[in-house]
């Protein structure tokens, strides 16, 4: 049966089956068994031995301290349950209420929205917190004869001191009455938007004023001292449009007038009587001055409570007048800020905002705050931050934040001893490193002048081999110009050659025509010849018909002597050019 109910507490708690068998080969059967797991086991026992993975050993750290707390994961305690888990506490009687009403009831919500006042300790035995009955040790140290003078509009309280008087009954009555009211159902007055803030910061950083800028009214002490203006916590309440805004002022972070253990006290119990806790943490800086001391009173702060107060963190930079002034944007300043500003601001999941606290109208930056709380709130399904190691009030709280600044004390005593053990480890390397850089520019120096000398060498073998290139490329150039010249040569040749056989060739087409065309001639004038002749044949044979006439009329006359002789002589001079053509063409 125990170990059934240790299997359905860690389904419930997103535990795996063999986280379950881890734990019970462990011996860790019951549930009780597991209430007695401290983180410190955890991490010895099953992170660094690997039995688990890193994220089951953090969700079972988890586990078990809602566990040890009375929450163990599942659906919320009814304020009679609550009750039942602490019966050595008397509950203080409260009006006859339905079971129904006391179980949907948010008491702290309730009284946030009524009242405006700080809890503060008063000589009743016990107070009722989420259904649970506490013991309320007393805070004020008994030795003070007087109560600090409160701000105006607020109250003060010296964490160690106690002061018994009728205001601190009466209030808290007043508180109950109200509460006790609220539930019953007889007041029609609708619950007012609360918003539960706690101030922190390094003293200088503008804090108290800040305070006053959000509240709208001047309610802190502010000033420029060498010292912390707040040296106790200080609280103050306002109803600004319908909104009820809480700020409890804490000291100066390196306060000059308190231990760190005073101061981590003080900011322990402020949030603890900021109950049911803040809706947001707001560390103040002064923009551009995010220094070592920050740095560590951010780990602090994660140290004195958990690692799950980083999502209730948002820095607020105060000084966004000079930031305006310089003309420069938030942007431009990160770009120079430091790693450990910018881890900071990336485990805050980057909330921050820029205060200018010298403006006329701040209503605008404190919306952007509230809007910014807002979505934080439906991020965390509007639950308060409330460390459960912290849950009383009192010794209890004194004694867990000693321990757990002894912690802090004893790493950072690791931390300067390793610091120190780095530093002479740094400077017996410095040390060595001198001595190698001796050693090395000796060798350096040698290793120049040897690379000098074959510097020196490989230049006389290259200002050679370009002598050597310098002649083979001049023997080159001349062999190409003798080629080129041979082959200028060769090639006017063969032009002279394949010209002189065109000339050749075309002088024997030309005697060839020149024959053609005197053969032709030829036979054109022997044609033209041979038809003179023709023409003098038959002028010559019509001659000697005529001549042949000429006889035979001449012989009819022959007794005519010296016509005879004229007639044969002119016959004779008239055939002789007949003849001669005749004998021409013949």
């Amino acid at each position: 049966m125990a170990e059934e109910d240790l299997k359905s507490w860690a389904a419930r708690e997103g535990l795996s089956e063999k986280t379950v068998q881890v734990l019970v080969d462990e011996d860790f059967t019951t549930l009780n068994d597991v209430k007695e797991l401290t983180p410190e086991e955890v991490v010895e026992s099953f992170q660094k031995t690997k039995l688990l993975p890193v994220k089951q050993c953090l969700t079972l750290k988890k586990a078990v301290a809602r566990l040890t707390s009375g929450a163990t994961g599942s659906a919320p305690q009814s304020p009679t349950d609550q009750a039942a888990m602490y019966p050595s506490y008397p509950t203080p009687a409260l009006p006859p209420l339905s079971q129904e009403r006391r179980q949907q009831a948010d008491v702290h919500s309730a009284a946030a929205a009524m009242s405006s006042m700080a809890v503060r300790e008063s000589e009743v035995d016990a107070l009722v917190t989420r259904g649970r009955v506490k013991e309320r040790a007393q805070l004020f140290d008994k030795s003070s004869p007087t109560e600090p003078k409160p701000s105006a509009g607020g109250q003060r309280w010296t964490p160690g001191s106690t002061v018994k008087g009728k205001e601190n009954t009466s209030l808290l009555s007043s508180v109950t009455n109200k509460v006790t009211s609220y539930l019953r159902g007889d007041t029609e007055e609708k619950p007012k938007e609360v918003f539960r803030f706690i101030l922190l910061g390094k003293t200088g950083s503008g804090k108290s004023t800040t305070g006053n800028t959000i509240l709208g009214e001047k309610k802190f002490e502010a000033g420029m001292t060498f010292s912390s203006v707040t040296s106790i916590c200080d609280f103050n309440s306002v109803d600004r449009d319908g909104k009820v805004i809480e700020i409890m002022d804490c000291p100066g972070l390196y306060d000059t007038n308190k231990t760190q253990t005073e101061i981590s006290t003080v900011i322990v119990q402020a949030v603890a009587c900021t109950h049911p806790g803040p809706h947001a943490i707001l560390y103040v800086i002064r923009l551009g001055r995010f220094t070592a001391e920050e740095y560590g009173v951010y780990n602090r702060l994660k140290a004195l409570f958990d690692d799950h107060v980083v999502d209730y963190m948002i820095l607020l930079f105060t000084g966004g007048d000079e930031l305006e002034n310089s003309g420069k944007s938030f942007a431009d300043l990160m770009k120079a800020a430091p790693k450990e500003l910018v881890e900071v601001l990336s485990e805050c999941k980057n909330r921050r905002l820029v205060f200018n606290n010298n403006a006329k109208n701040t209503k605008q930056q404190v919306e952007q705050l509230l809007d910014m709380v807002r979505s934080m709130n439906e991020e965390h399904e509007d639950k308060p931050y409330m460390c459960p190691k912290y849950g009383m009030i009192g010794e209890g709280v004194e004694k867990e934040v000693q321990k757990r600044l002894e912690e802090v004390q004893r790493k950072d005593l690791e931390r300067e001893k390793y610091v120190l053990e780095l530093e002479a480890k740094t400077k017996v390397a410095q040390i060595e490193v001198e001595e190698m850089k001796k050693e090395m520019e000796k060798k350096d120096e040698e290793r120049k002048r040897t690379m000098d000398e074959e510097r020196e060498r490989m230049k006389q073998e290259e200002e050679q081999k370009r002598e050597e290139l310098k002649a083979m490329a001049d023997q080159l150039t001349q062999e190409k110009r003798e080629l080129e010249e041979n082959q200028l040569r060769s090639k006017h040749e063969k032009e002279k050659r394949e010209l002189q056989h065109c000339l050749e060739k075309e002088k024997e087409e030309e005697v060839k025509r020149l024959q053609r065309k005197i053969e032709e001639q030829k036979e054109l004038e022997e044609e033209k010849l041979a038809e003179e002749r023709e023409e003098a044949r038959l002028k010559l044979e019509a001659y000697e018909e005529e001549l042949t006439r000429f006889k035979e009329d001449v012989a009819k006359n022959e007794e005519q002597g010296w016509v005879d002789w004229a007639a044969g002589g002119v016959a004779t001079v008239i055939a002789a050019p007949f003849k001669a053509v005749s004998w021409l063409f013949s």
